[in-house]
């Protein structure tokens, strides 16, 4: 007696090892893939990080607002509230997709409570700008996204 073909016990066999082969290439590529994290010490800012969300809070106010604005394609300008006094703080520049790139600088605005940054020192990209500032009272947060061409 002649025995028939089935395709079925085949091709079972054909779909599980293909899916094997799928989830073997996904662990192997996931395993190549830069996961560090943004930051170090994460854990213990995540902590903390109620003091950042009143600071954003108090720097959503309109009279407390930082304008970024870039002046010429080399300058940004930043221009911090006039009514505010005895400005200080930091002004960190950060690139998403490479950590290496970071810098920071002090904020030091003028008597006009401008601060002019030049930008000849940043590669083209993205770049987040963060600014942690305060004044005599209060701590502030200001974030904007920077794209150099």
């Amino acid at each position: 007696m002649k025995r028939k073909f089935s395709f079925w016990p085949h091709g079972i066999t054909i779909i599980f090892l293909l899916f094997v082969i799928v989830q073997i290439t996904v662990l192997f590529i996931s395993g190549t893939v830069n996961n560090d994290l943004v930051t170090d010490n994460y854990y213990e800012k995540e902590l903390i990080y109620q003091q950042q969300i009143d600071r954003m809070n108090r720097s959503r106010i309109a009279e407390n607002k930082i304008v970024f604005k870039i002046n010429n394609p080399d300058r940004l300008l930043l221009q911090f509230p006039v009514t505010k006094k005895g400005l200080s703080g930091t002004i960190l520049f950060f690139r998403p997709d490479d950590r290496k790139k970071d810098f920071q600088m002090a904020v030091k605005p003028d008597e006009k409570a401008q601060q002019i940054i030049h930008l000849n020192r940043l590669q083209k990209g993205n770049w987040k700008v963060k600014v942690f500032w305060k004044d005599s009272l209060q701590d502030y947060f200001e974030e904007s996204s920077v794209f150099i061409e």
